[in-house]
């Protein structure tokens, strides 16, 4: 039965070579308690491996948790919890095992293995992966695209600082959706007053580049009008299918005047 446990299988991998890499060492550190020894040997000899698990799951966890603050994973907190209630639990069966028989200690390592690790991985881990799974198809929506490009520096270079705000926004999951959309309303609005400011400079501001400006504020305010509460799978869609149609719209409303812009930068 040990062997089967630790034995591990491709279906436990969450997709992140380092991780994964970290998740087959614990296996491997786990099996050494199971290795041939004479019965006089063998609580000593699990109580070595457990303490050796002890010490690289610490590592593992410190890991693990640095990858998903780096990732702005949003569930980190109740992760690095169920890391702790692993350590604690694990703390525990090394105290107890002078008190344990062989074959009971065999038997509840074996199940404390599955629990630690093997549930944890398939349970918890494998929801970091679908996460970042999502979190970046949603950011290859959201990339700039050169077909967006204008050609003029000063405002491609302000279209593309609205992407990777508005992901971190998203991402960082820090407000609702209701308010997160309107706090990009006002940074879309104040980044149209900049430009508008920009091409009165060069006097190329036209009624119909206003007019477009006015559009896509509106369908960002149905957005806001029509989000349910909370709804985070809606905003992510919804926004990247803004996002695509008002580059392309401002992108063909700024080339209308493709002959003024280039005499005028």
């Amino acid at each position: 039965m040990p062997e089967r446990i630790l034995q591990w299988k491709e279906e436990y991998s969450i997709g992140e070579e380092e991780i994964d890499s970290q998740h087959k060492r614990l296996f491997e550190i786990a099996a050494g308690a199971f290795s041939i020894v004479s019965p006089s040997e063998r609580a000593a000899k699990v109580k070595e491996t457990i303490r050796r698990l002890v010490e690289y799951t610490r590592f593992h966890f410190d890991e693990e948790e640095r990858f998903m603050k780096e990732e702005l994973y949003p569930h980190l907190d109740t992760h690095k919890e169920l890391h702790e209630e692993i350590i604690i639990s694990m703390n525990a069966f090394m105290r107890r095992i002078p008190e344990m028989k062989i074959q009971e200690l065999e038997k509840e390592l074996a199940f404390s293995i599955q629990s630690w690790f093997i549930d944890h991985i398939t349970q918890k881990d494998k929801q970091i992966q679908a996460w970042l799974q999502k979190k970046r198809r949603f950011e290859g929506l959201l990339e700039w695209n050169e077909e967006y490009a204008l050609k003029y520096e000063p405002l491609d270079s302000a279209y593309k600082a609205i992407l990777p705000e508005t992901k971190e926004m998203i991402l960082a999951r820090e407000e609702t959706p209701k308010q997160l959309l309107a706090r990009l309303e006002q940074n879309l609005i104040q980044h149209y007053r900049d430009e508008e400011a920009y091409l009165q400079s060069k006097k190329i501001l036209t009624p119909e580049h206003l007019l477009a400006h006015k559009k896509i504020i509106d369908i960002l305010q149905n957005l806001i009008k029509k989000m349910r509460f909370n709804d985070q799978n809606m905003l992510e869609r919804d926004l990247a299918l803004f996002f695509q149609g008002y580059l392309t719209r401002h992108k063909h409303s700024l080339l209308m005047n493709q002959e003024s812009l280039s005499i005028s930068l």
